[in-house]
């Protein structure tokens, strides 16, 4: 796993939006654009589902995958 502090330039070079998240879907880190495209700090967002940041068709994308 990268830093997230290696990728801090790339959340300001397009004022883009960047997070990780974990297994669960849940975001660990966010910087960014945020609060432009989602209207919340990227702070605020640390714990929440990331599928909730989308429409539902694409926010199924970061659903948990089953485990076996």
């Amino acid at each position: 796993m990268l830093s997230p502090a290696r990728l801090l330039g790339f959340a300001f070079t397009n004022a883009d939006f960047l997070f990780e998240m974990d297994t669960d879907g849940k975001i660990l880190f966010a910087l960014g654009a945020a609060k432009d495209l989602v209207r919340e700090s990227g702070e605020a967002l640390v714990g929440k589902p990331a599928g909730k940041l989308f429409e539902p068709s694409e926010g199924a994308k970061f659903a948990p995958s089953p485990r076996p």
